[in-house]
């Protein structure tokens, strides 16, 4: 008999679930991408960050990346997003004295038609702003390090030291 996950009927063994206890538990974040078709990106300054972010946040218990990602999207910017349209472009592993983590990074094209339509959570996000990739390369704002990886075209696996 083999252990197998436990949507199955069959139950791992329990030297199996010793084993998952003693496994390294990592919350998770995700977020979005949202480029318009005149390459800009959307951009938010939350009032709990010293930089500019995604719109995005901490997974759920129980939720997958890419549903976390079009949840924070419609919570920060009021934007309802197809997950259809949705793709994953990066993860990165996040590091702090606090705990180490991941964010997982989707992207989606943001239409002309839902520049209007945005609505920033006030409770949260203080501004937003389309920026273009010169002006992250500028410097002209304090950039997260997934802004400063969209700017270079950088997708995959990259990690960061979080300062605390």
């Amino acid at each position: 008999m083999t252990d197998t996950p436990n949507d199955s009927p069959i139950k791992p063994s329990l030297k199996t679930r010793l084993w998952l206890r003693t496994l390294d538990r990592r919350p998770s974040s995700a977020a979005m991408y949202l480029e318009d078709e005149t390459g800009r990106l959307l951009i938010v300054k939350a009032n709990y960050k010293k930089h500019w972010s995604l719109p995005g946040g901490i997974i759920d218990k129980g939720e997958m990346p890419l549903a976390a990602a079009i949840r924070e999207t419609k919570e920060e910017v009021g934007l309802v997003i197809d997950p259809a349209d949705v793709t994953f472009v990066a993860v990165v592993g996040r590091r702090s004295s606090l705990f180490d983590s991941y964010q997982f990074v989707f992207s989606a094209p943001l239409h002309a038609y839902q520049l209007s339509q945005v609505s920033l959570q006030e409770s949260e996000i203080d501004e937003y702003a389309l920026v273009t990739r010169d002006e992250i390369e500028s410097g002209n704002r304090n950039y997260g390090l997934v802004i400063r990886n969209w700017a270079l075209g950088k997708s995959g696996y990259s990690e960061q030291q979080l300062g605390d």
